[in-house]
């Protein structure tokens, strides 16, 4: 029986129903982050993307294969257990993933935990709860965002990324739990995690 590091689950909800119809989450623990196997890397990399491990590179072939992003948070970096889709309350510097800085406005769709923003919505997730080569438990967000919400708040931030992009045009709605579940699995099989039910 393998022994999580942190037990907790994670309920997501929703307070902006007008820009994000549905908000699920899955918690996979105890992963181990690892070179990809052959095969993953060579899917991503024959459609011109450089693995970059083996947790990540999941993330990235599901929304290939199906067409849903998803985020991975690294679930020990979150603050209590509970995340949710709500509009910022007052602007903010917020760093990207990409350790990029950008400042977000009021009234942009964010995803928070009880302390902090950890995502623009749809659009690039924060450094702070990133996956990076010590996480063990991964939180997988699966979502439908509005297409004109994206949008904007791609045009405000003048970013563009592969998920905001496919959000804009519109993601089909009957793939968002597969992909989710979808990730749980192939993270249990490549990253020897185990998925709560």
């Amino acid at each position: 029986q393998k022994k999580p590091t942190k037990p907790p689950s994670f309920s997501g909800s929703i307070e902006a129903s007008e820009s994000c119809s549905t908000y699920i989450c899955r918690l996979v623990k105890n992963v181990q982050v690892a070179p990809s196997p052959d095969w993953l890397s060579e899917k991503l990399r024959l459609v011109g993307i450089s693995s970059i491990n083996n947790v990540v590179d999941i993330s990235t072939y599901v929304m290939l294969t199906i067409g849903q992003p998803l985020h991975f948070y690294d679930a020990d970096l979150l603050d209590g257990s509970s995340i949710r889709v709500t509009c910022l309350k007052t602007s903010q510097t917020f760093t990207c993933l990409n350790d990029e800085t950008r400042q977000i406005s009021e009234g942009t769709l964010v995803i928070e935990d009880e302390k902090k923003t950890l995502a623009v919505a749809g659009v690039i997730g924060g450094k702070s709860s990133s996956v990076n080569e010590t996480t063990k438990n991964v939180l997988i967000e699966s979502a439908q965002f509005n297409e004109s919400t994206v949008r904007k708040m791609m045009k405000q931030l003048q970013l563009k990324t592969d998920a905001a992009l496919r959000f804009e045009k519109g993601i089909d709605p009957s793939v968002t739990n597969y992909a989710l579940n979808l990730a749980a699995e192939l993270l249990e099989q490549v990253a020897g995690g185990l998925a709560e039910e």
